[in-house]
């Protein structure tokens, strides 16, 4: 363990290592997680020793380790465990990145616990932290009704998500800069109820729009 007197806190965006994953709707906890570390002027690099790629920074007075794992999603929770391990990084004080196949396209949440809600990284990191209390923010990545799971989340973005898509990583690395700085209620009060309510408007706008039989 690495001694430090700073408050340290771990973020690890989930994703599977290599090009051909790169650009796929499983890998967008990678691309919010590069591009917070971008922002704040981090730069990864490989460490075999916890299985991924690190970086670190500060927020405010907050030392933040950033972590990929390298392991492939479903193997995600020995990389957290052994980074949280060697930095003294309390469960509630790690934030995990990942997609969502049960949230809308483009929509985040944010939670300091909870189940993995069939999401083997999640799954792995519970299994390995024991417990399911540290934070995270989920990316909608749609859809609930797709008939290949695996195919669909192993899959690039059509048209009109590419086009939206650097909004969206962008939006998601702020929603982690302010993990790092705000207490974790307020952000969901922000964030959660706010896109909550702006899907409900979508939806009472399509049924305004419907034609009457």
């Amino acid at each position: 363990m690495e001694e430090n007197n700073a408050k340290n806190m771990l973020i690890v965006g989930l994703g599977n290592p290599g090009r051909q994953y790169a650009k796929t709707r499983h890998n967008i906890g990678y691309m919010v997680v590069e591009d917070f570390a971008a922002k704040i002027g981090a730069t990864f690099k490989e460490e075999k020793r916890f299985l991924g790629k690190m970086a670190k920074g500060v927020v405010g007075d907050v030392t933040v380790r950033m972590l990929l794992p390298e392991t492939y999603m479903n193997r995600s929770g020995m990389a957290v465990r052994k980074t949280a391990d060697f930095f003294g990084i309390n469960a509630a004080d790690i934030l995990v990145v990942a997609d969502d196949v049960a949230i809308d396209f483009g929509m985040a949440r944010i939670r300091p616990k909870g189940g993995a809600g069939g999401h083997n990284g999640l799954k792995d990191i519970t299994l390995h932290l024991g417990t399911t209390k540290y934070c995270r923010l989920r990316i909608g990545i749609g859809d609930r009704e797709h008939g290949d799971l695996s195919g669909h989340v192993l899959s690039g973005f059509n048209k009109e998500e590419k086009e939206r898509l650097d909004d969206i990583v962008v939006d998601g690395a702020d929603i982690v800069r302010r993990w790092c700085r705000e207490d974790i209620i307020t952000i969901m009060n922000d964030v959660n109820v706010k896109q909550k309510s702006s899907t409900e408007n979508e939806e009472n706008k399509e049924q305004e729009e419907t034609p009457k039989e």
